[in-house]
């Protein structure tokens, strides 16, 4: 069951980052709607957690508002390039989420919006609602966030260092590729962990 619960979250957080059902024409379909996706990760991960796993449905109800709410809902913004697009003209994106404050205060602003503040960036974003997570999963499901960073970063790399010309227009970019990992790792804790 766990794996079935790892292939559907890598799926799932593709399809989630626009790889729409039936393709691109179909985009604006009832299907490929955000409210639909994430009604249908809300039911597959209330399932596992709630009748395979076996948590109270308390627990479960709070751990699925907190991934699908606060861990996959708000955005990833423009951290998730990596800084390879370079430093935008425009960082309201960046601005507009609370903990860019904390990324300011760290890092010097010489390297703002670079690949270290990307990067931070990222593992804060991802890293906080895990904290909210961690008496229903304990301290492990911290890593479920903290690899989110690593594993853009590591994408953003292996593409330009790669020749795509071959890969399917669903794996054509890092992001493609992050997404489908990101999406299983969090699988990987979701059933792991308990």
């Amino acid at each position: 069951m766990i794996i079935l619960l790892i292939a559907f979250e890598a799926w799932w957080r593709r399809w989630f980052g626009g790889a729409y059902v039936g393709g691109e024409k179909w985009e604006n379909k009832w299907f490929n709607r955000r409210i639909t996706q994430h009604a249908i990760n809300c039911g597959v991960i209330s399932l596992f957690l709630g009748l395979y796993f076996k948590i109270s449905f308390i627990s479960t109800i709070y751990s699925v508002v907190i991934i699908e709410g606060l861990f996959w809902s708000p955005g990833h913004g423009a951290g998730f390039d990596m800084s390879r697009a370079g430093i935008p003209e425009d960082t309201s994106r960046y601005a507009e989420k609370w903990w860019n404050k904390i990324c300011q205060f760290l890092v010097p602003e010489s390297e703002w919006y670079c690949f270290g503040y990307d990067w931070l960036w990222m593992m804060l974003r991802y890293t906080s609602p895990c904290i909210l997570l961690i008496p229903i999963f304990g301290c492990e499901i911290l890593f479920m966030g903290l690899l989110v960073a690593p594993i853009y970063g590591f994408c953003a790399s292996l593409y330009e260092k790669i020749d795509i010309s071959f890969f399917p227009n669903w794996l054509n970019s890092h992001n493609k590729l992050a997404e489908i990992m990101m999406g299983g790792i969090v699988g990987t804790f979701l059933g792991g962990v308990l």
